[in-house]
């Protein structure tokens, strides 16, 4: 795994119910948007990020609704990674 790999790693597992999502042995995304899955409103936002963060473009991700809606817990996840920002 290369180091960006692991940094979302383990920046993700923070998030259980999301990180089932991923397979961190075959490095693939099980999911390729966010519709559909029974998360919060939250983390549906958060899947968002996610998945922008590993395709490296954006997946519906819209920072406004993400800023307006979020716990700042959440909200410092993503302004860590803008700050330092990396592409599995």
């Amino acid at each position: 795994m290369t180091e960006s790999q692991m940094k979302f790693e383990v920046m993700l597992e923070q998030y259980p119910d999301i990180a089932c999502y991923w397979d961190f042995e075959t490095m693939k995304a099980k999911i390729k948007t966010s519709e559909g899955l029974p998360l919060s409103r939250g983390e549906l936002i958060m899947v968002d990020f996610f998945l922008s963060v590993w395709f490296g473009r954006n997946v519906n991700f819209d920072l406004i609704r993400a800023a307006g809606y979020l716990s700042n817990d959440n909200k410092r996840i993503i302004t860590n990674w803008f700050m330092d920002p990396f592409w599995p």
